[in-house]
């Protein structure tokens, strides 16, 4: 009798790839099926942004959320901010948290702490109205690569001279802050503290385009900053200091760059000590009044050029090692390429963005270090303040679908003749016959895979015989 091999199942455990795909949700508090057990689709949108954040899953998931004022509740502390993803986006994948274009949306709560990211990386946070602070903070693992956006933080008066911030930037790199205006965030007394913006270990931060009015200090990197970027802000009215650049706590700061700022009514301030070294900062290209630029004695290679004081004057100490091709007005300084006269502004009204740029006539036309113009306006193409369109971040950011509003996890199986419990399937073709078992969870999912496979594949897969 011919011997007969009969095929038995070999049940392998492995894992299967499965696409998951970037997703759209909506939050429209007035919207009349608003609910947050929808799906989150424009026509079945959620009601709160707090569940519109927690569904924020995936790298490149966006929140959209309509006009109207949206009460986060308690949540949130010093160190975490009550609305944000539970997950990371990637540098081609983002995670977003957006205003709807052309949309009014105040986000409020009993806590201040109100939107941003902590321990995140890559989040975009753009164009809301908050009553309260935005927070970009990591520890050991610095958070990376977060967008903070054409916002509107509305002041308030901190109970004491603790660090009160809009905006606070701890632990981070490779930040952009842009366009965002700040107002009205003080301590009590006023002047002790209340700040627009504060960094504590920032490295490669650009805050650039924001209007900055009525705080303490404006732009203030605190300690232990690296290669930082102050440019094209509009600062007024501060009760200390418009941009701050300060080394302390026993940390050395580094290579900040200030320029292209319109600073009125408030200065800016480089300073370090012997201790505290504040090395390599470049202040160039501003615009200041009668409270200047200051440099303290405790910095090394600090460079002053192509600014505009006026109604100010500027002494050097010994920690500068460059100071020309300034414009003095009503005041003196150093360099022998550097003039006097009035600079001629065109405009001077305190309006966003400003319009402060030189008549035809200016003393300071093409007498920069490199025959460029001496102030913010290094050239007619300059805005200082906030601008009328905000520039798409960098890498590719793919548009994500809608939630699907019939969304249902179902199993996959086989029928007919090619179920491998009926025993079909063609041989002459080495088809696989597969199973599987899907069982999503939040974390991933599991997948059993059964195979049959033909006589001549025995001598590389463990098989059952039978004579």
């Amino acid at each position: 009798m011919r011997p007969t091999i009969r095929w038995g199942f070999l049940c392998l455990l492995v894992i299967w790839p499965v696409q998951v795909h970037a997703t759209t949700y909506y939050v429209d508090r007035a919207h009349q099926s608003a609910s947050d057990a929808n799906p989150g689709t424009e026509a079945l949108p959620l009601r709160t942004v707090n569940e519109g954040a927690s569904r924020l899953t995936v790298p490149g998931d966006t929140m959209i959320v309509k006009a109207g004022t949206y009460d986060v509740g308690g949540l949130g502390d010093w160190n975490t901010p009550a609305i944000q993803p539970p997950v990371s986006g990637t540098a081609n994948a983002r995670i977003t948290m957006m205003v709807n274009p052309g949309d009014t949306v105040i986000l409020q709560g009993s806590n201040a702490h109100i939107i941003g990211t902590a321990h995140r990386d890559y989040v975009t946070v753009d164009g809301f109205t908050i009553h309260g602070t935005i927070k970009v903070m990591g520890a050991s693992d610095r958070v990376e690569g977060a967008i903070i956006q054409n916002n509107t933080l509305i002041g308030w008066q901190s109970p004491d001279c603790g660090n009160w911030e809009a905006m606070s930037v701890r632990q981070a790199t490779n930040v952009l802050i842009r366009n965002n205006r700040i107002s009205g965030f003080h301590s009590t007394p006023k002047g002790c503290d209340g700040v627009g913006v504060r960094m504590y270990n920032a490295t490669d931060i650009v805050m650039e385009n924001n209007y900055i009015f009525d705080v303490g200090d404006g732009l203030y990197d605190k300690v232990n900053g690296t290669r930082n970027i102050f440019r094209y802000n509009f600062i007024h009215d501060c009760a200390r200091t418009g941009i701050r650049v300060r080394s302390g706590s026993g940390a050395t700061h580094r290579d900040d760059q200030v320029y292209g700022n319109i600073v009125w009514r408030c200065g800016i301030s480089v300073t370090g000590s012997s201790t505290n070294p504040n090395v390599n900062t470049k202040v160039y290209n501003n615009t200041v009044d009668a409270q200047g630029i200051t440099v303290s004695a405790g910095t090394t290679n600090t460079q002053v050029w192509n600014n505009i004081f006026y109604q100010s004057s500027f002494s050097a100490p010994s920690g500068v090692t460059f100071c020309d091709y300034n414009l003095y007005y009503q005041g003196s300084g150093c360099g022998t390429n550097s003039v006097t006269g009035d600079p001629q502004f065109v405009n001077t009204a305190f309006k966003n963005p400003a319009d402060w740029k030189l008549q035809a006539s200016s003393p300071a036309r093409g007498r920069g270090r490199n025959g460029e113009d001496i102030g913010a306006y290094s050239s007619n193409s300059t805005v200082v303040g906030i601008t009328s369109t905000t520039a798409p971040p960098p890498g590719p950011s793919p548009v994500a679908p809608d939630a699907p509003s019939n969304l249902r996890i179902t199993r996959i199986g086989w029928s007919g003749s090619d179920s491998p419990s009926t025993g079909g399937g063609s041989h002459e073709n080495r088809r696989f016959l597969l199973r599987h078992d899907l069982r999503l969870q939040r974390q991933g999912c599991r997948h059993r895979l059964y195979g049959h496979w033909r006589e001549r594949d025995r001598n590389l897969h463990r098989t059952l015989h039978e004579r």
